[in-house]
């Protein structure tokens, strides 16, 4: 009996033996790759016609401090957000933090007289975005108005 349980161990432990790599971890792979034919997003955001200088020229040009403003010394940044469609349009201009009712609406009316932009795209096809812009309306000495956007970026 003996000499029975010796070779029965024997080949127990013989088959653990063999079969260590059938139960070892196997070395993992990366997770498959999604099928697509692009997989770079392929993402632009809208620019305006000549780009950011083009912009701030447009809005220190364009936008007029209301006389009304002056004469109360109101001062302040207004934050405007708007939609640029799939073919340049400007729609949905909305106020998101005003200063005035005087300075809110010029700041409105400057946005909706804007061109079109050229439009955002993502994967090659041309997508609406909505767009936040601040104006700042400051009065220097002298109650002269200044209007400015772009103190920091577009020169």
């Amino acid at each position: 009996m003996t000499n029975f349980l010796m070779k029965l161990l024997s080949l127990i432990l013989f088959i653990l033996y063999c079969s260590q790599p059938l139960f070892s971890q196997t070395k993992q792979t990366d997770p498959p790759k999604p099928d697509c034919i692009d997989c770079d997003l392929d993402e632009t955001q809208p620019e305006f016609p000549g780009g950011n200088k083009a912009l701030c020229e447009f809005i220190v040009k364009q936008t007029h401090y209301p006389p009304g403003e002056i004469d109360k010394n109101r001062e302040g940044k207004v934050f405007v957000r708007f939609k640029i469609t799939e073919t340049g349009t400007i729609t949905e201009v909305t106020i998101l933090r005003g200063v005035s009712p005087g300075l809110d609406q010029e700041v409105i009316r400057m946005i909706q007289s804007m061109p079109k932009w050229k439009p955002a795209t993502s994967h090659k096809k041309k997508v609406a975005v909505m767009h936040i812009l601040p104006v700042q309306f400051k009065l220097s000495e002298g109650g002269k108005p200044n209007i400015s956007q772009c103190d920091s970026w577009g020169k």
